[in-house]
């Protein structure tokens, strides 16, 4: 997979699509650059017909950053994409609302990606609201992890189940690569993105980031999380503002 690299307008695009969620994308927007030191990067925003102020505080606080406010909710896919089409960053980032990067943990991500030309997708180290860790980096579902799940079932042995079916591993401090990575920080090699596409717009929300990363592994690139990466999500911060 050697290339020559094209002049990039920036280092990292940064995509956020949002909604109805204006406390918790103010403090992303506010962590975002001490998280991307030496960096040349550019914020995108995304806000998916939001009825509180997130239009309104975006553009009075963040003026530098490019604001999208679409008349409909389009879900996390299609308003991922109209930036992902567009961007010209060497590479893209794309990042929940409810998450708060720490400091120069982008610049990790970005610094793992060009050591690393097999990578195509990267992700973090996810941390919860209270600083525990958020498990990250997982295995494909099958149809019997899937079983397991939805039946309950794995309540019975659910470290034995995360370690075999969800994970395949314990260790969570190690930086390894996986089969694919949580779409609350899911950062794209622009060249992999080039090769196959954005992401499928039949998802509205949810698994849309499990087939992007198989696209990506099918494609001849490979996933990995990084553990010094960290990111705190606040789990679900997005998704409880609405069903």
């Amino acid at each position: 997979m050697d290339h020559l690299d094209p002049p990039f307008a920036v280092d990292l695009g940064i995509i956020i699509v949002s909604y109805n969620n204006s406390d918790l994308l103010r403090k992303c927007l506010k962590s975002i650059p001490d998280a991307c030191p030496n960096l040349r990067y550019a914020v995108s925003v995304v806000d998916n017909a939001s009825p509180d102020d997130s239009v309104e505080m975006v553009r009075g606080e963040f003026p530098k950053v490019q604001l999208t406010a679409s008349n409909e909710n389009l879900g996390f896919a299609r308003a991922n994409n109209l930036q992902m089409e567009m961007s010209t960053a060497e590479f893209v980032l794309l990042l929940n609302p409810d998450t708060e990067p720490y400091t120069g943990s982008l610049a990790l991500l970005v610094d793992f990606m060009r050591q690393h030309p097999e990578a195509g997708v990267v992700g973090p180290k996810l941390l919860n609201t209270d600083g525990s860790i958020q498990l990250n980096g997982r295995l494909f579902p099958g149809v019997w992890r899937e079983f397991l799940a939805v039946s309950g079932l794995r309540r019975f042995n659910i470290d034995g189940y995360n370690r075999k079916y969800q994970y395949g591993r314990a260790d969570f401090d190690r930086t390894c690569e996986v089969d694919e990575v949580s779409g609350a920080c899911l950062l794209i090699r622009r060249t992999a993105m080039e090769k196959v596409g954005v992401l499928d717009p039949i998802f509205f929300m949810f698994y849309e980031e499990i087939e992007y990363c198989w696209r990506v592994k099918k494609g001849g690139w490979k996933v990995f999380y990084v553990a010094d990466a960290l990111v705190t999500h606040h789990w679900m911060g997005s998704v409880k503002k609405s069903s």
